[in-house]
């Protein structure tokens, strides 16, 4: 393939949501011999720790907000300027913000020019774009090529934006197999908070908001705890509904049962901290995905496949795509509290079945959700659009 150069944008500040699965797309990139650079808002937690990853970034590009309408106006002509003089080749937008800013500065919304970059739009949230006239305008006429996390997102981000059938392209997740995988020991965790070696655990980790299925949990598990006694659950996140939630656990039944473990990293490189959240997934037998987040690649399912360990989710799309019902894991019904009691009682009374679908489950994410795999398919589809529009710059 001819050596591309690719540039990111991303108005994010802090590392989340897009953060990590735009940093780690830039680098496998980068790794298969490409020009990639990076514009996100500069001096906060996503600009510090891409650049401690390597990652080449683009101050000029500040990504200003809209309310300032002269900067938005001085990041279009860094933006033309910064393509220009590095002949860049696609400009890869991931949030509305990248988007609107790249149409913007080669006037796609009313015109086409001859000689301008490829664009190309990451639909990264788990629910369609919004769909109004004025977003549908730029999805038809700002972008050159669309791509979601997933086949149905991708489905249905058609049927909103009253696009042609098959113009939005899937692209799954991807997930480090070096740093989540199943020789991590799990023992650091259960001593941490006095679980037994021999007992069987779940685990969640979430976003501790409304919306990710702690209450839908709790609601399940008296009738768990009371027909399993040995069993244990751990919670792994940080949120608005922490409080709440380790107030609730002191209480019976699910005192000494049911654990919050606080906040897991995969690393840091500011703070230079050891990463803890393998650990937390490798003493876990089971793992539950009850909420959908702001990212639609589902990145813990990922996470817990590449550890080793089968997940139970709730069966809404995309999460129905990624897990095996019966195979890799298990599909519950969502906010049905006796469908989920019966699924984790079916699952954790049968601790050998676990490790065989640990063993599918990370099997599958070394086949299909590695970086290099994810990077490689949406590098073939930027050859493929630009083999259908304008000479770049």
């Amino acid at each position: 393939m001819e050596r591309l150069g690719i540039l990111h944008l991303a108005a994010n500040e802090r590392w989340t949501g897009v953060a990590d699965p735009v940093v780690s797309l830039l680098l496998e990139q980068e790794k298969l011999g490409h020009r990639v650079w990076l514009a996100c808002r500069p001096g906060r937690s996503f600009a510090r720790i891409a650049a401690r990853c390597g990652v080449a970034l683009v101050p000029e590009i500040r990504l200003s907000p809209f309310h300032r309408p002269l900067r938005f106006l001085s990041d279009v002509r860094a933006l033309r300027r910064f393509c220009r003089e590095n002949r860049i080749d696609v400009v890869h937008c991931h949030l509305a913000h990248d988007h609107w800013l790249a149409a913007a500065a080669w006037r796609r919304l009313c015109c086409n020019l001859d000689e301008r970059p490829l664009l190309i739009r990451s639909l990264h949230q788990p629910r369609p774009a919004r769909s109004d006239a004025l977003h549908r305008r730029l999805f038809r006429r700002g972008a050159d090529g669309l791509i979601c996390p997933s086949e149905n997102l991708a489905r249905k981000a058609e049927q909103m934006l009253g696009l042609p059938a098959g113009s939005v392209e899937s692209v799954p997740g991807a997930v480090d197999l070096d740093a989540f995988h199943p020789d991590v020991s799990g023992r650091p965790l259960r001593k941490q908070l006095g679980i037994p070696r021999e007992a069987v655990v779940a685990g969640l980790v979430t976003r501790m908001k409304s919306g990710r299925g702690l209450d839908w949990l709790l609601d399940a598990l008296p009738r768990v705890l009371s027909e399993m006694p040995d069993v244990h659950f751990v919670v792994v996140g940080r949120g608005e509904l922490k409080e709440w939630f380790k107030r609730r656990i002191r209480k019976t039944p699910f005192a000494g049962r049911v654990h919050y473990a606080g906040y897991r990293t995969v690393f840091d490189p500011v703070k230079r901290r050891k990463p803890n959240l393998p650990a937390a997934y490798a003493g876990m037998d089971l793992t539950l995905f009850l909420g959908l987040g702001s990212d639609g690649s589902c990145r813990a399912i990922l996470e817990a496949m590449a550890s080793g360990r089968p997940t139970l989710g709730l069966d809404v799309d995309p999460v129905r795509e990624i897990i095996r019902d019966g195979e890799t894991g298990w599909l519950a019904r969502p906010g049905d509290a006796a469908d989920l009691a019966g699924k984790l009682l079916q699952a954790m009374k049968d601790r050998n079945r676990l490790k065989e679908m640990g063993q599918a489950a990370r099997t599958r994410a070394e086949a299909e959700f590695s970086p290099r795999s994810r990077a490689e398919r949406v590098l073939a589809i930027y050859e493929r659009h630009r083999s259908e529009c304008p000479t770049p710059l």
